[in-house]
């Protein structure tokens, strides 16, 4: 038993279970809290799994390499029609867009092309050059108007996703 006194000096006394129920705040178990994150972990996951940030990413690539694409065709375009004779690479040559120390890149691992073509790399301190020595062999700066800073390269730039490499092999035939 506890004795105590109100405020009028009057005392009282209350039993363990009383007093027990008289300092009860109340508050969440731990297991209600655990099903709460439970549940909103569960909620994450689904968002995520909605919104698939990965195919965001894709796509952004994607329109990053038809920007560049785009951009590259405009300035081959532009220097086609500025000069009447330019040497636009070497017929049946596939031009990469990976730096590698063999000039037909064979550090690559890069798929075997059909007979009579070849791929053509450069090294990584000449990849984006502009002036014909980059992985495009056209001198853009010659025409002192092709606005091309350096030559784009692949988002992703790996050996087993390349895509603007096969453009050039176009262009010659």
């Amino acid at each position: 038993m506890f004795f105590f006194k109100n405020k009028n000096n009057s005392s009282f006394t209350l039993t363990l279970r009383q007093k027990l129920r008289v300092n009860r705040v109340s508050s969440f178990t731990l297991i209600e809290l655990l099903i709460v994150i439970g549940i909103l972990a569960v909620l994450m996951v689904a968002v995520v799994v909605a919104i698939n940030p990965a195919e965001y990413l894709r796509k952004s690539r994607d329109a990053k390499r038809v920007t560049d694409i785009t951009s590259i065709d405009k300035s081959i375009g532009i220097l086609e029609a500025l000069s009447a004779f330019s040497s636009y690479g070497t017929a049946n040559t596939v031009y990469v867009s990976l730096p590698d120390t063999s000039s037909t890149c064979a550090n690559l691992g890069l798929p075997t092309l059909p007979t009579g073509y070849s791929y053509s790399c450069v090294t990584s301190a000449n990849l984006k050059n502009t002036d014909g020595t980059g992985w495009i062999p056209l001198d853009f700066n010659s025409s002192g108007v092709v606005q091309l800073s350096t030559l784009p390269i692949d988002p992703t730039n790996s050996p087993l996703q390349v895509s603007i490499t096969h453009i050039l092999e176009v262009l010659m035939n």
